[in-house]
């Protein structure tokens, strides 16, 4: 770029404007931290790729910083994530991955509405085959009963 600063955008400013560290990427890599030391790790640096990583999560994936926190305390959290999310450019990386996963967990966590039995399901279809109003439902002990 001709600049002298190395970064190949002719701007002349080198990489300070991309490891500025934002209030918004700094909240970020402040929560990462805490839950990285609270899980007994040793905390990563404050390293241009790790600043970096924080403000791209919000700039360029488009990730809203509420969302980012929910997946720092979800993958910080879940037995198999929490070893291999140790810093903000592997959260960055893995992203997608986390987020999806942490969707299925809580969908998987949701409760279940109770199934009808199979004889509740031949009751209610023999009344709709003969035209029978259905019969007022009770719950017991979490079973529907016609």
């Amino acid at each position: 770029d001709g600049d002298g600063d190395g970064d190949g955008d002719g701007d002349g400013d080198g990489d300070r404007r991309t490891s500025e560290l934002r209030s918004d990427a700094a909240r970020i890599l402040d929560h990462l931290d805490h839950c990285i030391r609270t899980n007994g790790a040793r905390v990563p640096s404050r390293s241009k790729a790790n600043v970096d990583a924080a403000r791209l999560i919000l700039d360029r994936d488009k990730r809203p910083e509420d969302e980012v926190h929910r997946v720092i305390e979800w993958a910080t959290s879940d037995d198999f994530w929490r070893p291999n999310i140790l810093s903000a450019v592997k959260l960055r990386a893995k992203y997608d991955q986390l987020r999806l996963s942490a969707e299925r967990d809580q969908k998987a966590r949701q409760p279940r509405q109770p199934q009808p039995s199979r004889l509740q399901q031949q009751i209610a279809m023999r009344r709709a085959v003969s035209g029978e109003a259905p019969a007022a439902t009770h719950v017991i002990e979490g079973q529907v009963i016609p």
